[in-house]
């Protein structure tokens, strides 16, 4: 039975050489059974009629249709339990997906973060799996599968398991957020009462170039950014944070203030507590 679908988006502007690739990859590495859904927003003419392998499916997406939005399409387009999004330029190994997929089966999972290999151009492997979540705002860069205290693992935007149906429930990925939008869906998860865990014999190997890391302004901004977002959730964090953020701009100097004051901006998008409610309410399921 078919449990996993692999959605690759192809967007307009991705390097045919970095999809093939992936695809390549994929399968080569996949259980025979899994689907691999590839949202087909860059007209690829599929010259070698990949079609033709089983479970390979191209689905046409409008050119303007951004990462996050590919994403959804590829969700709300698969049939599976469990969806894996992946990013042109990531490359799978043997039996790379099993020890995932065992943790989702097994237990009550909804998101299962891979270890990430970073490659650099010199060929210096650089092991990340995105960032721990912090319940203040703060988001610590990890460098390897230890995770602090009280902290919540949260997956890149190179890939990650998820169960389908949760992601269904809790309205899919949000664009407005950009690069957070894995990590504000890892939070939605976890507020839930699904599990999030990492599993490091799942792994993904890229270019370290592909998914450069935040810099120590783009940080800020994004984690406070976050925490605005979650204000309604995190109400008696407030007073910590507050402290924090006062600490930080008075000797963090002009370039803190000024990550603080973009993090100001208002993100349309639907808040948390509206999407955990809309989910426990049963209004996001299919």
């Amino acid at each position: 039975m078919t449990s996993l679908t692999i959605i690759i988006p192809l967007l307009e502007e991705t390097d045919t050489d970095l999809f093939e690739a992936t695809l390549v990859s994929v399968l080569e590495n996949r259980p025979e059974e899994d689907d691999i859904l590839v949202v087909n927003a860059a007209g690829y003419d599929n010259c070698y009629d990949l079609t033709q392998e089983e479970g390979v499916i191209f689905s046409p997406a409008d050119s303007s249709i951004g990462l996050i939005d590919a994403i959804n399409f590829g969700v709300r387009n698969s049939t599976t339990p469990y969806v894996c999004p992946i990013q042109c330029g990531c490359e799978v190994g043997e039996n790379w997906a099993r020890p995932a997929l065992t943790r989702l089966a097994e237990g009550d999972a909804a998101l299962v973060i891979p270890k990430t290999r970073k490659m650099t151009s010199s060929g210096r492997e650089l092991t990340s799996f995105g960032y721990a979540l912090r319940r203040d705002g703060v988001l610590l860069p990890l460098r390897n599968g230890k995770l602090p205290a009280g902290t919540l693992a949260a997956p890149s935007l190179a890939g990650a398991f998820f169960r389908r149906q949760a992601l269904l429930d809790l309205g899919l990925f949000q664009p407005e957020l950009g690069p957070m939008a894995f990590a504000d869906m890892a939070l939605l998860c976890d507020e839930a009462g699904y599990g999030v865990c990492f599993e490091p014999d799942s792994i993904l190997t890229y270019s370290a170039a592909l998914f450069p890391a935040l810099g120590a302004s783009d940080r800020l901004t994004a984690q406070e950014a976050l925490f605005r977002r979650w204000a309604g959730v995190w109400k008696e964090r407030a007073q910590s944070h507050a402290w924090r953020l006062f600490k930080e701009k008075l000797f963090g100097g002009a370039a803190v203030r000024r990550a603080y004051a973009l993090a100001k901006e208002t993100i349309d998008a639907p808040r948390p507590e509206q999407l955990l409610a809309a989910a426990r309410s049963g209004e996001g399921r299919e």
